[in-house]
């Protein structure tokens, strides 16, 4: 049933071999969890079970299932949580009661809107709505310390349905809807004035925000777009602390979307490199390095990963994944980890630093960061000692040729420091594109990270 079949996924310098020593490359290893179960469509890393362990829950049109994969140590433990006699095609893991109980709920090509709860020892099953669910999501979408369950009703009646839960039943209430399908709802704080918002695209080509004023819902019209939006999240892409709305579209686009306190503006479109159809979207720390980062599936391009320069988006392919889109903590080992689907497969992606860069292993050393990396322009050189001495920088070519030495410009200091580098050499001339390395010597102790530069 499980594989642990490692594909690695190199980066796109790869092919370059190097003759620093210690030195080995930073990739992405992927392992298959799980096969056999068909289309996964959508996937959760969260702690379903309420006992402080999380695992992976998975909704699966090829199976009509609801499935849940817990790491063992060794091997991924799979149990079905739930099925119907319809696809199963979406799914949210959240306190939809109120009770401090986490919860599972999904929705089926049969537009119900079913409930998972853990007893201890069984999965209980209870339906929450029936008023045409397709996606669904849950949060506190009317800024009263209420959570509640919000699901796009699809072709049933073309609303978002809002679902509260009063003790003894859900009581179910049609936000204001659109000409055409909704699909799956996002909440979060898209405005950056700490209220939570609702946020859903219709297939009349617009994405449109639900606000609860206090008695009804406002709906504001935040951007059109040539077909349809397929998947919302929203995060700060950018590393800026400032949330947008990302959502991809079936053209193959990424649209970000921001507030800028009195209109909404799309501020930048990501193309993944032949991509036809973007079906998830999704904002976090993949790689475990404190930036938070756009990841995407589409149809052509597979599992695509945008980093921000400060100038504009990076591209790095990742896999050949395109569907179930997730980020997460799978393994509950603390390490950040980036699941994807494809119509074979599930499988889960954890970006490796490399031996050589040797984070972990400089005990002199509290933290060397460099970002963004990649990089075009510029990039940012952080980093703190865990006791006094005097720090020498440098960076070198893939030849092991010294092009910039930065030992006169570093401070004696304890406290974070950080430093800029703008690509150029020492004569001040812009270097080309390719992989550089930083290394950093401090006393007996020295550690290299590697750097990214795409002109």
């Amino acid at each position: 049933m499980f594989t642990e079949k490692i594909k690695v996924t190199l980066s796109i310098v790869s092919l370059i071999t190097v003759f620093l020593p210690n030195i080995i490359w930073a990739q992405w290893q992927s392992v298959e969890v799980t096969t056999g179960l068909g289309w996964i469509q959508e996937a959760q890393v969260a702690e379903g079970r309420n006992d402080s362990i999380k695992s992976i829950y998975l909704a699966s049109p090829g199976s009509n299932g609801v499935y849940e994969l817990t790491w063992n140590g060794t091997t991924w433990d799979q149990i079905q949580v739930g099925s119907s006699s319809n696809e199963m095609r979406d799914l949210f893991v959240g306190d939809g009661r109120n009770d401090s109980v986490m919860r599972i709920y999904s929705t089926d090509e049969g537009e119900t809107l079913l409930e998972f709860t853990w007893t201890g020892t069984i999965w209980d099953e209870d339906t929450v709505g029936q008023a045409g669910a397709i996606g669904v999501a849950v949060g506190p979408g009317r800024n009263d310390g209420i959570t509640r369950v919000y699901a796009s009703s699809g072709d049933y009646d073309n609303y978002i349905y809002e679902h509260t839960w009063q003790g003894g039943a859900w009581i179910e209430v049609a936000m204001q809807g659109g000409s055409l399908s909704f699909g799956k709802p996002a909440l979060g704080n898209g405005r950056n004035d700490d209220t939570i918002r609702v946020y859903a695209a219709n297939g009349d080509g617009h994405v449109y925000e639900f606000s609860w004023n206090g008695s009804t819902w406002d709906v504001t019209d935040v951007a059109a777009v040539t077909g349809r939006v397929n998947d919302l999240t929203i995060g700060t892409g950018r590393n800026d602390g400032i949330n947008r709305i990302y959502g991809g579209d079936n053209g193959g686009h990424v649209h970000e979307y921001t507030w800028d306190g009195s209109n909404w503006v799309e501020t930048g479109n990501l193309l993944p490199s032949a991509s036809t159809y973007i079906r998830e979207v999704h904002v976090g720390n993949g790689r475990n390095d404190g930036v938070i980062r756009v990841y995407c599936a589409s149809v052509g391009s597979g599992l695509t990963e945008f980093s921000w320069s400060g100038t504009d988006w990076l591209e790095e392919n990742i896999g050949t994944e395109t569907d179930a889109l997730t980020i997460g903590a799978g393994r509950n080992d603390g390490i950040m980890r980036v699941y994807a689907a494809s119509f074979s497969a599930f499988s889960e992606y954890t970006y490796s630093v490399g031996i050589g860069e040797s984070r972990c292993q400089n005990p002199n050393v509290l933290f060397l960061e460099i970002s963004p990396n990649p990089f075009r322009n510029n990039t940012d050189i952080r980093w703190q000692l865990k006791n006094d001495g005097k720090v020498s920088l440098a960076i070198y070519d893939a030849t092991g040729r010294l092009i910039k030495d930065f030992s006169r410009s570093t401070p004696d200091t304890l406290r974070p420091t950080v430093l800029s580098w703008d690509g150029t050499d020492d004569s001040n001339r812009k270097l080309p594109s390719g992989v550089y390395f930083l290394k950093l010597v401090t006393g007996d102790y020295s550690t290299t990270e590697k750097l990214l530069m795409i002109r």
